[in-house]
């Protein structure tokens, strides 16, 4: 049996973020000091933890699938882990509170008067008709940390990025000269979900021109949407909901005044430089698109679309498919494809000693740039970790042909709605 995680034995618990599928808890570990995330699957009907996660398919999906497409430097390997129900309710009351705030002990969180039972994503009510004792989750080093190997002059910045799917795709009958992403973000704003349209296209970023790149995060550090946040010490300083203006952001990553903001996207445009190809490659896995992976998709028989729906499918199909050209393994590709286009890209920098980097012993991935603020070059040690790599069905597929269509009709009805991409 996997390991069963003792909350007691960890401290400074805090809310690190969620997506559609989990919720991600942070701790630090009182034995090592080394500082851990969970990620507590969710229920996509209800929004509360889920009964019964599918934490095995997801690290089987790594090992079996997505290991093929992306170098293991990039990947962080998971723990599979199983959490009391009593403690899982207790934990899942975090991501009902503030992000950076930290509850020193677990002792703390048992306390109902400071943290009620009605904060949890795991209520009572939920528990109580159920037989099961152990919640699944996985267990992954915290990726706004950077192990430190040389002598810092300054705090760990991390930005995890939503990058999308970097490549211009044709559909049948549709002639518009606009990536997915940006058809999908207006359908996005023209409902209400955002206030602005950004300026932000992943062809930009995607595109291996450094200076292109760094217009593409800017355009995200302006307007983040649910592509961008940044985070200082492991804090969260800038998203979508908690705005930093560049002057603050400028004073709080470089307090001595050494370089700006400017300095750290070139940095950052760099590193980005060695991940985004071989995540674009994998993106192009799909051969179809969005509007044909619906039409093959309704055209199965009723009994493949069931199986389709499984999310064990593409475990037992395996990388068979790559070779095959019937419309089953197409469609296929294009789900295992989903997962590279909705990843989340985390590089964390820390400014370093350049002195202390020719005579360290221990290997560190440096990046240097020349600051206009101090006219010298600064020497960034840098992680990378793609994270968010969670099986896709047919569901996602039917989501997204809705809203694909919605933006595509919005896009239709008024030619000026936004700059091109192409």
């Amino acid at each position: 049996m996997s390991e069963i995680i003792n909350p007691s034995n960890y401290y400074g618990f805090c809310f690190r973020g969620e997506g559609r599928s989990n919720f991600v808890i942070s701790a630090k570990s009182h034995k090592d000091g080394i500082r851990i995330v969970w990620r507590l699957s969710k229920d996509r009907k209800t929004g509360n933890i889920s009964l019964k996660p599918k934490c095995h398919v997801v690290n089987a999906y790594l090992e079996n699938l997505i290991s093929h497409f992306l170098d293991e430097k990039f990947l962080i390997k998971p723990k599979l882990v199983h959490i009391k129900i009593d403690d899982a309710h207790h934990l899942a009351k975090i991501p009902s509170l503030t992000h950076n705030l930290k509850i020193d002990s677990w002792e703390d969180l048992l306390d109902i008067k400071e943290y009620p039972q009605n904060l949890s994503f795991l209520p009572p009510s939920v528990m109580l008709n159920q037989e099961i004792k152990y919640i699944s989750a996985l267990e992954m080093p915290d990726a706004t940390r950077i192990p430190k190997r040389l002598p810092s002059v300054g705090p760990t910045i991390t930005f995890e990025i939503k990058p999308k799917q970097g490549f211009y795709q044709l559909h049948p009958g549709i002639s518009l000269p606009f990536c997915n992403n940006c058809i999908l973000q207006i359908e996005k704003w023209q409902t209400g979900n955002f206030e602005r349209m950004y300026d932000f296209c992943p062809l930009e970023l995607y595109s291996g021109d450094l200076n292109r790149m760094h217009a593409a995060i800017m355009s995200l550090i302006r307007e983040p949407h649910k592509n961008l946040r940044i985070f200082l010490d492991g804090n969260l300083i800038h998203s979508e909901e908690t705005r930093l203006p560049v002057i603050g952001m400028n004073m709080a990553c470089f307090p001595d005044g050494s370089a700006e903001v400017d300095t750290l996207v070139e940095a950052l445009c760099h590193v980005l430089s060695n991940v985004l190809p071989s995540l674009l490659k994998a993106q192009k896995l799909d051969s179809i698109g969005i509007v044909r992976a619906m039409e093959i998709y309704n055209n199965l028989p009723f009994s493949i679309q069931e199986e389709l729906l499984d999310k064990k499918n593409l475990l037992r199909r395996g990388l068979s498919i790559l070779n095959d050209i019937d419309p089953r393994s197409l469609l296929e590709r294009y789900l295992l494809s989903g997962i590279f286009k909705d990843v989340s890209v985390m590089v964390s920098m820390r400014r370093v000693d350049s002195v202390c980097i020719a005579n360290s012993p221990a290997p560190q991935n440096i990046v240097s740039i020349l600051s206009p603020s101090s006219t010298k070059n600064l020497c960034f040690a840098y992680s990378v970790r793609i994270v968010d790599l969670d099986p896709k069905t047919p569901k996602n597929l039917i989501n997204a042909f809705q809203r694909f269509n919605d933006g595509i009709r919005m896009i239709q009805a008024n030619g000026n709605i936004h700059k091109p991409c192409i």
